[in-house]
């Protein structure tokens, strides 16, 4: 048995310095998260640190029993057939290997400081030409942020292949007496060891990403968290309904409660969220306008806490309107915005609805198509590139009759280069005022998405700086007033034309962003404005509320009787108590309401739950205190969230066979 010892000594050994050097690696570039948000952290307390270093470890053990797997397995190929083939493959990839964790991690710290979240399935959903214009902002932004990382990803790649080099061939010498037989003894002990690493540990359930919620501060449970364990998981996860919590009848129930002030007002329960809207046939017949604001975060926003020389012009309308000073995004991203605004449907954990494939197999019931069969124009206004996230795709399937980008602004217009080319904001209104001036026959719904807020936070040179262009808050608030002046030049033009009385105009932010700082409370936190002079009574409303509230309010707006399956309410006409947000950040998910806030992993632990009465921070955690409370709420978020899943993969948001849809109740 001497041989077969030292063989499995030997093979050991190898093995076990190929994870030490992984581990090692995944550890040093948590340290550079560290190290970037050094500002936020330090203040948390050392221990803290320690501890989400410490709690994290099970992350890094996951991530390397996932990926290490495919090599573990050719490694023992190889000392069963020797085949130099396998061993070059195993090199290659382990050296790639090295270079990908690299990449990842080193790019999520981009992602992180404009989401508030690591990446997830965003990673591997943009390997294609979309990778092109986020890169190229990402340099253009952060230049030596993005070099430096780029150097580092091949300064680690080049030390790599000097390691595996070695360990391969401590592991599989090309010559050895029992050499397959010593290699095979310790076969049971890494199997066991890989099980145990991919599950987590001992515990009883396996590790879930919303295990890293270890505390209330969102960098803590960020340094927690391992950026390549948050995009693995969410990128190979099935496409099923994943949160099943309660039984069907229960949940429908529950969000019943929710969203109908009687529940009686559903008319049919295999779609269990399908009612009427209070009206008659055609509506009034107004216009709609609805612009999404990229990025537009409500605290830097005059009316809401910022700067009143950034945003002085909404500022200006939003004492005019129906001003909304607790309005939160659904998601983190452009097309969960876009996606919750016109479809009224909760976004998902993890993976977005859109990058779902069995999302395109839904019968969603949007706002462009509730306009469009009473006799709408549908008009999307964008400046850049609508292929990008498959945003033109989705637009036609919801019936956007005219679709305008990038391709469709006339020569005469200046157009720009840059990570997005095409045009800036102010050209953007120009052409959306003509193209809805000259919609006489029959009102219209137009969407308006404007990109110069987006990074890398482009700000015309004709137009003037606020703040010297010295760091990323001020692009940010520069490209901010920028936009806001373009708001003012399309109500110049648009007050000129006779639509414009008849018009009723929506405000609303995509998503917000975290760069500079931010807690759980302010994470979503977005502005809306409803602004319809002589339409809409001008006034400040305190109710929680979402994207997902906009399309049921716009129809109320315009009394129109027509059968809908939001999942939202009419937040002009609700009681505040009525009134709650639920957002997502990749695999968190938050609940908010007049008082509480509650902080969801999805897991066997209880949630977090915050007062917000007594700690606007989001500081505490008070689940102990307020037991009761916090599961009646957790209840709530679990079963919103359960049957969302159900309906989307059941195919049950809105019944295709409009013939055997009830008649709309009055």
């Amino acid at each position: 048995m001497d041989f077969p010892k030292n063989q499995f000594i030997r093979f050991t050994t190898g093995l076990l310095g190929v994870y030490f050097f992984f581990w090692v690696l995944l550890l040093a570039l948590k340290g550079v998260f560290v190290w970037f948000n050094w500002r936020y952290l330090r203040v948390i307390g050392y221990s803290h640190i320690v501890y989400a270093f410490w709690e994290g470890l099970c992350f890094e053990a996951a991530t390397l029993a996932y990926l290490l797997s495919p090599a573990l397995l050719l490694f023992y190929t190889v000392a069963a057939t020797k085949w130099r083939l396998l061993r070059r493959i195993v090199f290659i990839y382990l050296v790639a290997l090295s270079l990908l964790l690299s990449l990842i991690c080193l790019t999520d710290l981009q992602y992180f400081a404009e989401a508030g979240t690591h990446l997830t399935s965003q990673a591997t959903a943009y390997l294609n030409l979309s990778i092109v214009p986020i890169i190229s902002g990402a340099f253009i932004l952060h230049p030596w942020l993005s070099s430096i990382s780029l150097v580092a990803c091949l300064t680690i790649m080049w030390l790599s292949m000097h390691v595996m080099h070695r360990m391969i061939d401590l592991s599989l010498p090309r010559d050895a007496p029992g050499f397959f037989k010593g290699c095979m003894l310790s076969l049971p002990v890494w199997l066991g060891l890989v099980v145990l690493a991919a599950r987590g540990g001992v515990q009883g359930l396996p590790l879930n990403i919303g295990d890293c919620r270890i505390s209330t501060n969102p960098y803590l449970n960020a340094l927690c968290l391992d950026p390549a364990y948050s995009v693995l998981r969410s990128s190979f996860m099935p496409s099923k309904p994943e949160y099943q919590f309660y039984d069907n009848e229960f949940n429908i129930h529950i969000v019943r409660q929710l969203l109908l002030e009687d529940e009686q007002a559903a008319v049919w329960p295999e779609y269990p969220l399908l009612r009427s809207s209070v009206g008659i046939e055609q509506g009034n017949r107004k216009n709609v306008v609805i612009f999404i604001l990229e990025s537009w975060t409500a605290r830097n926003v005059g009316v809401l806490g910022g700067s009143p020389k950034v945003t002085p012009f909404f500022d200006g309308i939003a004492r005019q309107g129906a001003f909304f000073d607790h309005f939160y995004a659904n998601g983190t991203r452009t097309q969960e915005g876009i996606f919750s605004t016109l479809c009224s449907f909760r976004d998902q954990p993890l993976v977005p609805v859109l990058h779902r494939p069995s999302s395109y197999l839904v019968h969603w019931r949007t706002l462009s198509q509730i306009l469009a069969e009473v006799g709408y124009n549908t008009i999307f206004v964008h400046g850049r590139d609508l292929d990008f996230d498959q945003m033109s795709l989705f637009l036609k399937s919801i019936q956007f009759e005219r679709i305008i980008d990038r391709r469709s602004f006339p020569p005469s217009a200046p157009r720009v280069g840059g990570s997005w080319p095409g045009y800036d904001d102010e050209e953007v209104m120009r052409r959306a005022n003509e193209v809805f001036a000259n919609e006489k026959s029959r009102p219209f719904l137009g969407v308006i998405y404007t990109m110069n807020t987006h990074t890398p936070f482009m700000t015309p040179t004709s137009h003037p700086l606020l703040f010297e262009p010295t760091n990323e808050l001020n692009l940010f608030l520069n490209s901010l007033n920028y936009s806001d002046y373009t708001l003012k030049m399309f109500f110049e033009l648009a007050k000129k034309e006779p639509y414009f009385k008849n018009t009723i105009f929506i405000l609303v932010a995509d998503h917000s962003r975290t760069e500079d700082t931010f807690n759980l409370a302010d994470q979503h936190h977005i502005p809306f404005l409803i602004y319809a002079p002589g339409h809409v009574s001008s006034g400040v409303h305190h109710v929680i509320s979402s994207q997902v509230d906009i399309l049921p309010t716009v129809l109320a707006l315009l009394r129109l009787k027509t059968l809908h399956s939001s999942w939202g309410q009419d937040i002009l006409r609700i009681p505040e108590d009525r009134g709650f947000a639920v957002s997502i950040a990749g695999g968190e998910i938050q609940w908010h309401d007049r008082r509480y806030l509650l902080y969801d992993g999805l897991t066997a632990e209880h949630p977090l739950l915050c007062d917000l009465s007594v700690d606007p921070a989001c500081e505490i955690d008070v689940w102990t205190q307020h037991l009761a409370i916090g599961e009646s709420l957790k209840t709530k978020l679990r079963a919103y969230l359960s049957l969302s899943e159900t309906l989307m993969y059941g195919d049950r948001v809105y019944p295709r066979e409009s013939a055997r849809v009830p008649q709309a109740q009055s």
